[in-house]
């Protein structure tokens, strides 16, 4: 991979505010690049958050590569913290000749650096992997949790599930765990 990423802003620190308030960075970019499989991808980014001690707050997140859009915004670091997320995969071809199809998926982080917890949902619809993987439609959930409490709970359904040359199959996988 290469690629060009050129910045409206550089990095702009608000260093004026007391350290109460915190440090704030900002970064926005566009006319920028990836290039993936000989062939150039443009990227628009627009990005801030404000690190005060062990947390980030006001998460502000926006990324563009040929209309795969990745959002966030909220907290992280405190208990009571959220950071929700959303990623809208509709150009998977962007990422290479391998891939293909469309990506739905949003959910959460939140909690304490040292104990997250991750939530999300996916929908994923005439799917193409690496390593010959196809899939017709997943559609699943899960929740990871770190720390002493740490668990594990997912439940993924795959309809048109094709591995290599393997027979197509239809299934419904659940894991829980700790």
């Amino acid at each position: 991979l290469q690629g060009k990423l050129n910045p409206q802003q550089a990095l702009k620190a608000d260093l004026k505010q007391s350290l109460s308030e915190g440090l704030q960075v900002h970064l926005s970019a566009r006319d920028s690049h990836l290039v993936i499989a000989g062939k150039s991808q443009l990227i628009a980014l627009t990005s801030s958050v404000t690190l005060n001690g062990s947390q980030l707050t006001g998460i502000d997140l926006q990324a563009d590569m040929a209309g795969n859009i990745i959002k966030a915004n909220g907290s992280l670091g405190v208990p009571e913290s959220q950071l929700q997320w959303q990623a809208e995969l509709l150009n998977l071809a962007a990422l290479g000749t391998q891939f293909s199809g469309q990506v739905h998926a949003n959910g959460t982080v939140d909690g304490a650096l040292d104990d997250l917890a991750l939530h999300f949902k996916l929908l994923a619809e005439k799917l193409t992997l690496p390593g010959a993987i196809k899939a017709e439609k997943l559609d699943g959930q899960a929740t990871l949790m770190a720390g002493d409490s740490g668990k594990l709970d997912a439940e993924l359904l795959a309809t048109g599930l094709q591995v290599a040359e393997n027979p197509i199959l239809d299934g419904n996988l659940s894991l829980q765990g700790t």
